[in-house]
């Protein structure tokens, strides 16, 4: 045998030592473990589990700023705007589809988009439209034109905007009433609105 071969005999012998050793720490580590669970003491372990839930509070009511002058602003939160060419593409589909919105057709613009109704729409047109865009955060403008006048066909506006939304859309609407035609349109501007 050479020099370098017993140099390394004896690191080869002692090997299994680490194994063992590591063996004998999960042994001990087990019945330790197995030894703290057959202890348990339910009321020690409920008040634990108030603490974390309080400390974890899911509603983050610690995390609201208290106002500390008298003239705070207050944090408005608003929804980001979507592409008016998704929003086309996603009427377009429910248009086609032959629900509520069968009879609504779109003008576009530079940066609004107008859903004609036509006269005498269902509330399900209303729901359906409701519904669609208050997953939106653009403004909406609801447009009423009556040829018996500017003051009906606000009449009609506001009418059309409080089935809007009782129909579930969340954010506040503008109407105005117009001369002309009479039809019903909803603006969908490209700017977003607050809450």
């Amino acid at each position: 045998m050479t020099a370098a071969e017993q140099a390394d005999e004896p690191s080869i012998r002692r090997g299994w030592l680490v194994t063992f050793v590591d063996l004998l720490c999960l042994l001990l580590a087990f019945f330790v473990m197995m030894s703290a669970m057959q202890k348990m003491d339910a009321p020690r372990w409920a008040g634990i589990a108030g603490s974390l839930s309080r400390s974890l509070d899911p509603d983050h009511s610690a995390w609201n700023a208290k106002p500390r002058a008298e003239r705070n602003a207050n944090v408005v939160l608003t929804r980001a705007a979507s592409d008016l060419s998704y929003l086309e593409a996603v009427l377009l589909e429910r248009a086609r589809d032959g629900t509520a919105l069968s009879g609504v057709t779109l003008r576009r613009g530079d940066d609004w988009l107008a859903i004609n109704l036509p006269d005498n729409s269902p509330a399900e047109t209303a729901t359906s439209l409701a519904m669609l865009l208050g997953n939106f955060g653009n403004a909406v403008a609801i447009r009423a034109y009556g040829r018996d006048g500017r003051i009906a066909a606000m009449e009609r506006a506001v009418r059309f905007a409080a089935t809007f939304t009782q129909a579930g859309y969340p954010r506040d609407v503008s109407t105005s009433g117009l001369a002309g035609r009479s039809r019903l349109e909803l603006i969908v501007r490209s700017g977003r609105t607050t809450p």
